[in-house]
């Protein structure tokens, strides 16, 4: 993993090696409301036959919070996409 300067954007790799480091502890509260906010947005993306998100995390350090964001959301499910899920 390659390791990132201050301010640069991370992939998943980096985080991973992060948590290494740095495990996140939540409370029983926030995973509740982690899990509910994650399958309340799967469920309405499905609704309106969208796939193909991402989940952006980021570390707020100096505040000690945890920042959780979907993106790459606006994408349709077709036939590629269901293509590639077979692949």
């Amino acid at each position: 993993v390659k390791e990132a300067k201050a301010g640069d954007v991370q992939l998943d790799d980096n985080f991973h090696a992060y948590l290494q480091r740095s495990p996140l502890v939540l409370s029983e509260g926030c995973k509740r409301v982690l899990t509910a906010s994650v399958f309340n947005d799967t469920v309405f993306l499905t609704s309106i036959n969208v796939m193909d998100y991402s989940l952006l995390v980021g570390i707020d350090e100096p505040g000690g919070r945890l920042v959780l964001g979907i993106i790459d959301y606006l994408r349709p499910y077709t036939m590629d996409k269901q293509a590639e899920f077979l692949y």
